[in-house]
């Protein structure tokens, strides 16, 4: 068991020291490095401010949803899938799941989450089984596996592949070549990729999914860059008859430069699992971090797209933010756009406080509580119903006919 957690973030080149988070009895302190440039770097702004001086003690609320740790340091946290592959992982080995601490699970991402930060001592899951070419079909079959509660003879490979980033879905880091028809695995000091490759992430189908989950999560993102939303480049890759969805990472660039990724979840301490947030906060929360009020414009059309594409599990942590190594913040693209009912069938992120029932004025007044004046509120309205229309359409021309967003359309 860990009881101290070295924290660094590194842009793409070294490591600068962030801190240092420790626990006793059951309790947790993160203290500053004193060397930490917080005049330029602001790490988690609203709720972690820069004081050497200072113990930042984690508070009841934090324990309870965050893990343990701190907002921006929770962002690291595996959850869902990675949780899951932990688990397996400890139990087959006669340890308790349960006796982890957040230091334990942080330290199994070490240098493999996503975003800048990077915590040490490194703890590995399970060793060996890495091949250099990822066959994304046997995943998909050993991911089911898991799901169903069978043992998989690569969990420690599924880990390191994809246990990290969160959400419940199985996922994979991979070094995509530009042909799109050779696929590396990302080793975890991979600075800098091959020529011609990129970082990507594939998602595979978690359970419940329908057949067709990729084809469709590919094309509400073609819908979401036409109605105007900055969305990372994505694709369809095939492997024995099976399509599998992958979007191209934001946080990491080809030649290996990083940014600091911060969801509004960890932001704004604010529980993802349920409904806490209103867009109303996420809209006062850019203005405020990224001083870009295009930034609140896109957030905003974000918001328009959710509620029109009936995006209803919109929870704080499916929106980020990224600072680059000057401290500048800027709202990341948007991404995990999907059809989906949210709880009680209602937004998980409410609009001025309606979360089922939202109508164009609603969205026009919510707009204009951001500093966006009606005409470019209705022109932003338009674009996105417009791009639901050719949304429609090509959803049935792939043949997803009883697609939910077709079938409510009709």
């Amino acid at each position: 068991m860990i009881d101290r957690i070295k924290i660094s973030i590194n842009f793409g080149s070294t490591d600068i020291p962030v801190g240092e988070l420790v626990e006793a009895e059951r309790r947790y302190f993160f203290t500053y490095d004193s060397d930490f440039p917080a005049e330029t770097m602001r790490l988690s702004p609203f709720k972690l401010p820069f004081d050497k001086n200072l113990a930042h003690e984690v508070s009841e609320k934090e324990r309870r949803v965050f893990g343990g740790v701190h907002g921006v340091f929770a962002d690291s946290l595996p959850d869902g899938w990675g949780l899951l592959l932990i688990k397996r992982s400890v139990e087959s080995r006669g340890r308790f799941f349960l006796d982890l601490t957040p230091l334990d699970l942080l330290s199994f991402a070490g240098e493999r989450t996503l975003g800048a930060l990077r915590y040490r001592p490194v703890q590995i899951l399970e060793s060996g089984g890495d091949s250099n070419t990822l066959d994304l079909a046997k995943i998909g079959r050993e991911s089911e596996k898991i799901f169903e509660g069978e043992e998989s003879k690569i969990l420690g490979s599924l880990f390191r592949l994809g246990g990290s980033p969160g959400g419940a879905r199985p996922k994979v880091l991979a070094a995509i070549g530009r042909d799109k028809n050779t696929h590396r695995i990302i080793k975890s000091d991979l600075n800098t990729l091959p020529e011609n490759f990129e970082h990507w992430i594939i998602k595979f189908r978690g359970k419940g999914d329908a057949a067709d989950e990729a084809i469709a999560e590919f094309l509400y993102m073609q819908a979401a860059k036409s109605a105007g939303l900055i969305v990372p480049e994505c694709d369809l890759f095939e492997s024995k008859g099976q399509k599998f969805f992958g979007v191209k990472r934001f946080d990491i660039e080809s030649s290996g430069k990083r940014y600091h990724m911060h969801s509004l979840a960890g932001l704004l301490h604010a529980d993802f699992r349920t409904p806490a947030l209103d867009y109303k906060d996420f809209l006062k929360a850019t203005k405020l971090l990224t001083q870009s009020q295009s930034d609140v414009r896109m957030g905003f059309r974000i918001a328009v797209f959710n509620v029109f594409f009936h995006n209803r599990d919109d929870h704080a942590k499916n929106f980020s933010f990224l600072m680059d190594e000057t401290g500048r913040w800027r709202l990341a693209p948007a991404y995990d756009l999907t059809y989906s009912n949210g709880p009680g069938g209602e937004h998980t992120t409410s609009v001025l406080g309606e979360g089922k029932n939202i109508t164009e004025d609603l969205l026009i007044k919510l707009g204009e509580t951001a500093g966006i004046g009606r005409k470019d509120c209705l022109l932003i309205i338009d674009e996105v119903k417009l791009a639901r229309v050719y949304a429609v359409k090509n959803l049935v021309e792939w043949g997803l006919k009883k697609h939910p967003l077709v079938m409510r359309l009709e």
